[in-house]
């Protein structure tokens, strides 16, 4: 028996949604928390155990309840915004989109709002799980790169720098990462 899918947000930065909105991102990586563990010839994390080097956690896998994400989810975008207000009328407008609008002039709030902030019914991109597996940061292909909206894994391995090694999960740690494949889709008529 599967899981019902769920409605869940993600954050993801201004070049990366970029890259989503223009095709080039259909993949995202995030750091597995906390590591697993390796015993003898095993990786261990929380009873699940796997030897190969990536796994595919399946429906009953134990690996596959701690998955941040399971296919068939739908996840609303969370990126940098503005609400612009004008006599009285409401917009929203994207940093994506919109990088040099001036969000400093005009009535209510000034300046972009952080992504963190977003409101489920500001999002506009709306994605669905597709696969999600769990593999070294390290072994992505140069295919996979491409996936992540990145040319190649040298300018990944950067991004991946900028946004990882503060909190110890560098390129050179080569943590564990949920790999999330996912694909773009209209916003789905029910949000939980």
């Amino acid at each position: 028996m599967k899981e019902k899918s769920t409605m869940k947000p993600i954050l993801f930065s201004t070049p990366m949604v970029q890259a989503i909105l223009e095709g080039r991102k259909t993949q995202t990586r995030r750091v597995v928390k906390p590591q697993p563990i390796k015993k003898g010839h095993f990786w261990t994390l929380d009873g699940a155990g796997w030897s190969s080097s990536s796994v595919v956690p399946v429906y009953g896998h134990s690996l596959y309840t701690r998955m941040p994400y399971k296919p068939g989810d739908i996840l609303w975008v969370r990126e940098t915004w503005y609400l612009e207000t004008f006599y009285g009328a409401h917009s929203y407008v994207y940093r994506a989109s919109e990088p040099n609008y001036p969000v400093n002039v005009g009535a209510g709030q000034h300046g972009w709002r952080p992504s963190i902030f977003m409101p489920k019914d500001v999002a506009r991109i709306f994605l669905r799980v597709k696969e999600v597996r769990v593999e070294k940061v390290q072994d992505i292909t140069e295919e996979d790169t491409i996936n992540e909206g990145v040319n190649n894994k040298e300018k990944f391995a950067l991004l991946w720098d900028k946004l990882n090694k503060k909190r110890g999960y560098g390129w050179e740690a080569n943590p564990w990462v949920w790999v999330i494949e996912f694909e773009r889709i209209e916003k789905p008529e029910v949000t939980e």
